[in-house]
């Protein structure tokens, strides 16, 4: 018998070798809902359950949070800043991946001034 998805998930993040390398990924709702239309993944059953996914996603807020701001917007496309500082273009109304158009940070001196003074870069205070 090998392993459930928790104890391969727990050998894999321990640098320990688990019976199969645990997959993890998340479908864009909008293709889910494609797969659904199409018949696929069957009607009930959950899409990391379908494909066997062993590890769930999960994520943190580690920016440094600026505060957004929009630029322009159509009934398409949203250009703003994100929680990092950096200049995006973003689908309105589906998922995808944003275009970056300008980083938060474009020389060691714009670093220096903006990031580094955070206390997680510097030194404890």
């Amino acid at each position: 018998m090998g392993l459930d998805s928790r104890e391969r998930a727990t050998r894999a993040l321990s640098f320990e070798e688990p019976d199969v390398v645990p997959v993890q990924d998340f479908p864009w709702p909008e293709t889910v809902d494609r797969w659904k239309r199409e018949g696929f993944p069957a009607e009930g059953v959950e899409v990391p359950d379908y494909f066997g996914f062993g590890m769930y996603y999960l994520a943190f807020d580690l920016s440094p949070r600026y505060e957004g701001f929009v630029y322009e917007e159509t009934d398409r496309w949203r250009v703003s800043t994100d929680g990092w500082g950096s200049m995006n273009r973003s689908w309105k109304g589906r998922s995808g991946k944003p275009s970056f158009l300008v980083p938060a940070v474009r020389s060691l001196e714009e670093f220096q001034d903006s990031v580094e003074p955070f206390p997680a870069f510097g030194q404890a205070t």
